[in-house]
């Protein structure tokens, strides 16, 4: 509502996508913030109410009329009365319309990742929207869209602007970054049975850099992503969670799991098979008995017997040829990971500690939670979705990882961090829920209601916060990097970023330790410009706002 502080906009899905839901569960909501930590619910009196099973969303004034608008994706394999489409909403002083269609929001696909950004600097902001899954057929990925904004209308600019996003696999999260500091901002994609990809934007032209970054060969059930200056070299890392080195799932580079799509009965219609690789090479069935001939019966016919059936191999139930006329992806690494710039846009990866491995992970927030001048990492953990004769992947508690300022994490035990979160976590966003500057965080979960921690330690030593203020169409800045320098003379640079963390987005504000006499600022803003600046280092808020077009370039 413009006043200052942060309203919320949590997307939800119902227990059953056949039917739409009753009462008060199930839709999305839309809280505002009163201040003193109280919030009103206005989702109906906003009109945001009427959504159709939300996954990824963002607040952005794609009208340059100086409001926040707003957008989500929707859909479940076009069951019903979901709608498989990404809804945009046009926000008129606090009151929203549905203007998709009108503002040529058009495309009838299953997304979820959200990232808005000017990739173009033509002064508007534009879109990447994540596919996911072709309804009836996943794995199967369906098309991602990049979406330019021309005066307030989205045109699709996917084949003449970004060719390779189309096949960016089956999106989880993205965010634009700029990984080879060259002033544009980049694409990085994270997707489920894939790797993460890199899209290089050179001028407003996207290009798939995904060898070239050194990401090919890490293919994995990739699901939050968030970036930062993990190693306070100067350049941007990132932070991608998956499943976890605590489920049944263990992958390796010469023994994948593997997913097939196909009409293995004959009778038109897709199954899916999942495979993993013995010590031996051989291609071994991952489900039961009893779950594969539920799906296809033949193979109880086949394989009358338990015996039977663990006897054999996937190519002995399945044939290698009805295998390999199939759709068909492989996960190779089930770690969530650390991956470290060289300064160039190529990354080294290592994993996450041992922690951070009980259980998927799934949201991420990357902050200075203590003031000690590093990025912490946040994880929200666990999966209460795999099928019954699996169980549940609970072993994780969310986990907080303090930094070094090297790239290397040391978890945080729950006692002394106070994070105990045993339910099914899925986003998680850095903000301030008290308006005292400290860095707390919101949690999103599946089947329960939102959980919000305040960070007690920091409140003794209050941060420096540089907010930018942008143009006209981008007040928030999206896209402005700014590096700084210290009493230790050291140049350490952070991004005002759209996308990241899983199906979530952040507050836009940058917190350093109040210990410095002040501190040597520098702005890239979204359209290229430079500014410098001296930031007082004591504690409270400080705007930058973007320069005058006589600015130097």
């Amino acid at each position: 509502d413009g006043d200052g502080d942060l309203d919320w906009f949590i997307t939800n899905i119902t227990a059953d996508p056949t039917q739409p839901p009753t009462g008060f569960g199930g839709w999305n909501r839309l809280y505002r913030n009163d201040g003193n930590r109280q919030f009103t619910d206005v989702t109906q009196a906003a009109g945001v109410r009427d959504s159709r099973w939300s996954w990824g969303t963002t607040f952005f004034d794609y009208d340059n009329d100086g409001d926040v608008d707003l957008i989500a994706t929707n859909g479940y394999n076009g069951t019903g009365w979901i709608d498989d489409r990404t809804f945009l909403w046009n926000n008129d002083g606090g009151a929203y319309a549905d203007v998709s269609d009108a503002a040529g929001v058009t495309d009838r696909l299953q997304g979820r990742g959200l990232a808005h950004l000017d990739y173009d600097r033509d002064g508007d902001l534009d879109l990447f929207v994540g596919g996911y899954a072709v309804p009836g057929m996943y794995p199967m990925a369906a098309s991602s869209r990049l979406l330019q904004n021309n005066n307030g209308t989205f045109l699709d600019a996917t084949t003449s602007k970004g060719p390779g996003l189309a096949g960016a696999g089956m999106v989880t999260s993205a965010v634009w970054s700029d990984v080879d500091a060259d002033g544009w901002l980049d694409l990085i994609v994270a997707s489920e049975w894939g790797a993460i990809r890199l899209f290089r934007n050179t001028e407003g032209q996207l290009h798939d850099a995904t060898q070239d970054a050194g990401l090919t060969e890490l293919t994995g059930w990739w699901h939050g992503i968030a970036t930062a200056d993990l190693d306070n070299d100067g350049d941007i890392d990132f932070v991608a969670t998956n499943i976890g080195l605590n489920t049944r799932y263990h992958p390796a580079a010469d023994r994948p799991f593997e997913i097939y799509l196909g009409d293995f009965a004959g009778l038109g219609k897709q199954n899916i098979v999942e495979t993993f690789r013995d010590h031996d090479g051989r291609r071994l069935p991952l489900r039961s008995k009893a779950d594969a001939e539920r799906a296809m019966p033949f193979i109880g016919d086949a394989f009358p017997t338990q015996h039977d059936y663990a006897q054999a191999t996937a190519d002995d139930i399945y044939t290698p040829k009805a295998l390999a006329d199939t759709f068909h992806l492989s996960a190779n690494t089930a770690a969530s990971m650390v991956f470290i710039n060289d300064g160039h846009g190529h990354f080294v990866n290592h994993e996450l500690p041992f922690l951070a491995q009980d259980a998927p992970g799934y949201g991420i927030v990357l902050e200075d939670f203590d003031l000690d001048g590093n990025v912490d990492i946040f994880v929200a953990q666990n999966s209460f979705a795999p099928h019954r004769e699996t169980g549940r992947f609970d072993g994780g508690l969310g986990l907080l990882m303090h930094g070094h300022g090297d790239g290397r994490f040391t978890p945080v035990w729950p006692n002394q961090s106070g994070l105990v979160i045993p339910e099914d976590a899925k986003s998680a966003v850095a903000i301030d829920v008290d308006d005292n500057l400290s860095t707390d965080i919101l949690i999103g979960v599946n089947n329960g209601k939102p959980i919000v921690y305040r960070n007690i330690a920091a409140t003794s030593q209050r941060p420096v916060v540089i907010r930018l203020k942008g143009p006209a169409g981008n007040r928030e800045a999206v896209g402005a990097r700014i590096s700084w320098t210290s009493g230790s003379n050291s140049r350490r640079v952070a991004e005002i970023c759209s996308g990241g963390g899983y199906f979530s987005q952040a507050s836009r504000q940058i917190a350093l330790p109040a210990r410095e006499s002040s501190y040597d600022c520098s702005v890239v803003w979204p359209d290229g410009k430079k500014s410098e600046h001296q930031i007082p280092g004591a504690s409270g808020i400080h705007v930058i706002t973007a320069p005058d077009d006589d600015a130097v370039r």
